[in-house]
């Protein structure tokens, strides 16, 4: 359950109805308005929204046409080093999981995605240096 209600979020995928059923976990689970919420269907444009509007955490799948979930991390970290990306997938690879984790992602949420497995992953990034990033 996320504390700060105000916080903004970009999720990363290519299929729209993930964004979708993610986006309404955030605003009903979370209680996070969609105004706080943008949405990015690959990787260049996921880059580019947060470029331009610095969200507080992105939700982002590995497997994605243009660019992989690996590739967007790294230079989403050339960005900005603090970001916090929670990873997003529906692949049993769990190699690829722990190749996003190594290159900086904070956890990862296995699809389909239920308000159960957010509230895990979220106590789990919001450690004290993250909420002191966020207030």
């Amino acid at each position: 359950m996320l504390k700060n209600k105000n916080m903004r979020v970009l999720i990363v995928d290519d299929v729209a109805i993930m964004r979708t059923l993610l986006k309404d976990i955030l605003t009903s689970h979370c209680g996070l308005s969609t105004t706080n919420i943008e949405e990015a269907a690959n990787g260049e444009s996921a880059i580019a929204l947060y470029e331009q509007s610095r969200p507080d955490i992105v939700f982002l799948d590995i497997a994605m046409p243009d660019l992989d979930g690996k590739v967007v991390i790294e230079k989403l970290l050339a960005i900005d080093p603090d970001v916090i990306i929670i990873m997003c997938t529906g692949s049993s690879n769990k190699a690829s999981v722990v190749e996003c984790i190594r290159a900086g992602a904070k956890d990862y949420v296995k699809k389909p995605i239920t308000p159960e497995r957010l509230d895990k992953a979220l106590e789990k990034v919001f450690g004290d240096v993250v909420i002191k990033r966020l207030m």
